[in-house]
C-alpha cells in the first residue's frame, strides 16, 4: 500500500490508501519532518476539497440557508444555536414518523441487541434525563465497566413508561421542546451534562448525536430507505462540538498511556469547518478548538463519516479507501491506537 506520493518518490510512508481522480495517493502515512507533514497535511485540504464537501459555501437566500448546491438547511445560520435547536425539533420529528411506520416493538434492530421498542424508549430517555440533569443530579455511570452503564440505560428508559412505538412516537417530540426551552434561547448559557459543566449548545451536540446515531439504527429496523437517516455535514459537526465538549470525561487510561502526543483533527464543512487539538498527557485527553502549532498526527475527515466510523456504523477502511478519512503524521501509531480512545456510552 502506498503512501503520501510527495515530490520523493522514495520517501517511507505506510498505511491505508485511496486515489483520486488527478491519481493523488493520499493514506495514513509517516513522513520525515514537521515541515513536510504540515505541508503535506495542507495540500491534502486543498486537493480534497471537491471529494469530501470541503469546498462547499453557504448562500444566503430570501428567509433562507442554503448550502453550495441548493440545499436548504433553514433560516437560521448553520452551527447557530438556534439551528442546532431547529435540527433536534427535526431530527425529533422524523424518529417520531419513523415509529410510526408500522414496524413492531419487538422487531429486532440490525447490530444492535435492542428491538425496536428498547430503542425508541431510549432515545425518548435520552431528552428526558438531559432535562432532568439541569436541575437535579445525574451523575455519569461509571463508564469503565460496561454492565453499569447497560443497567443506567436500561433504568432511564424504562422509566419512560412504555415500549410501544406508537407512544413514544406521541412523546418524543414534546420531550425535546422540554429539553430546549429549559437549555433557553442562549447557546452560551450553563447547562448540565450529567453532573459535568458544559453549555447549552454543547449539550444539545451530545443530544444531537444521539438522536443522529440511533435514526439510523432505526431506520435499518423499519426497512425505510437509508437516506431518510442521512446525516449532514453540518449535522455532525454540530453533534462533535458537543462530543468533544464530554469527551475528556469518558477517557480509557489505559489507551491513553500510549497515546501520548498532540492530534490536530481537521472536520470539513462550510465556513472553512473546523480545527480540533486533542492533546493526550499522561491518562488524560482534553479536545480543544483550534489548530495546534505542531501535532504528532493529523487527521481530515468528513465530519458525518468520522461519526459514523467512531461509533461503530461505517467501515473505517472504506472511508480510508474512498477518502473520507484522510491522516498523516510522523506518529502514525497515535493515529491507529487513539481510535479506541474513549469509551463510548
Amino acid at each position: 500500500m502506498t503512501g503520501w506520493r510527495g515530490s520523493d518518490p522514495n520517501r517511507p510512508a505506510i498505511g491505508w490508501g485511496g486515489s483520486d481522480p488527478d491519481g493523488l495517493v493520499v493514506s495514513i502515512s509517516v513522513v520525515s519532518g514537521p515541515a513536510f507533514c504540515k505541508s503535506a497535511c495542507e495540500g491534502i485540504h486543498k486537493h480534497l476539497s471537491v471529494i469530501i464537501g470541503g469546498g462547499r459555501k453557504v448562500q444566503r437566500t430570501t428567509g433562507e440557508w442554503a448550502m453550495g448546491d441548493g440545499e436548504v438547511v433553514g433560516e437560521h445560520e448553520p452551527m447557530s444555536w438556534p439551528w442546532v435547536q431547529d435540527e433536534l425539533r427535526a431530527k425529533g420529528r422524523a424518529i417520531a414518523t419513523s415509529l410510526q411506520s408500522g414496524v413492531g416493538a419487538a422487531v429486532a434492530v440490525p447490530n444492535l441487541e435492542w428491538n425496536v421498542g428498547r430503542l425508541g424508549a431510549h432515545i425518548v430517555a435520552v431528552a428526558q434525563f438531559n432535562l432532568r440533569a439541569q436541575d437535579e443530579l445525574v451523575e455519569l455511570p461509571d463508564v469503565t465497566r460496561t454492565p453499569v452503564v447497560e443497567e443506567f440505560s436500561d433504568a432511564t428508559a424504562a422509566a419512560v413508561g412504555t415500549t410501544e412505538p406508537e407512544e413514544l412516537a406521541a412523546i418524543l417530540p414534546g420531550a425535546i421542546d422540554a429539553l430546549l426551552a429549559r437549555l433557553g434561547p442562549d447557546g452560551s448559557a450553563p447547562a448540565k451534562w450529567y453532573q459535568h459543566d458544559m453549555t447549552a449548545l454543547e449539550v444539545g451536540g451530545v443530544v444531537l448525536s444521539e438522536l443522529l446515531i440511533h435514526h439510523h439504527d432505526l431506520v435499518g429496523a423499519t426497512g425505510e430507505p437509508p437516506g431518510v437517516a442521512k446525516i449532514s455535514t453540518e449535522q455532525a459537526r454540530a453533534a462533535f462540538r458537543g462530543l468533544f465538549a464530554a469527551s475528556s470525561h469518558v477517557v480509557n487510561p489505559e489507551v491513553a498511556r500510549e497515546c501520548q502526543g498532540v492530534i490536530h483533527l481537521y472536520l470539513t464543512g462550510t465556513g472553512g469547518g473546523d480545527h480540533w487539538t486533542v492533546t493526550i498527557s499522561g491518562e488524560t485527553a482534553v479536545t480543544t478548538p483550534g489548530n495546534p502549532p505542531v501535532a504528532d498526527f493529523h487527521t481530515m475527515a468528513n465530519p458525518a463519516t468520522l461519526l459514523m466510523t467512531s461509533l461503530g456504523r461505517a467501515s473505517e477502511v472504506k472511508a480510508f479507501f474512498t477518502g473520507q478519512i484522510v491522516g498523516i503524521g510522523r506518529n502514525p501509531k497515535l493515529g491507529l491506537r487513539s481510535r479506541n480512545l474513549y469509551y463510548s456510552l
